[in-house]
């Protein structure tokens, strides 16, 4: 009976070894990571390259249900917002100039 426990938790282990995390949540959450580390554009560049490399690779792909895929979509997004805010040039605004149509005037 012991060795049959001992057999059972072993296989039990190997299973969940084998069931680790998706490796594209593993890899965005990394891209997230390096993403907003980034201090300069070409940082925040190189990180994104990595991670559509690596979203490139084939076996592999997004969770698309539970909290998987909720940590990759955040995981994502916010890596994205840490890329744009320094890849983006920020745009002044052209004095007395409306944003919008209707919008009033910008002001100094």
């Amino acid at each position: 009976m012991n060795k049959l426990m001992i057999a059972t938790f072993c296989a039990s282990a190997v299973l969940l070894a084998a069931c680790g995390k998706n490796k594209l949540l593993a890899a965005a959450e990394n891209y997230e990571k390096e993403a907003c580390a980034c201090k300069d554009g070409p940082c925040a560049t190189a990180a994104a390259s990595k991670f559509a490399e690596e979203t490139k690779k084939g076996g592999v792909s997004a969770p698309t249900t539970g909290a998987e895929a909720e940590a990759y979509r955040a995981a994502v997004q916010n890596a994205t917002q840490c890329v744009a805010k320094l890849t983006v040039p920020k745009m002044p605004m052209m004095p007395n100039m409306p944003m919008l149509p209707g919008a009033p005037p910008a002001t100094k």
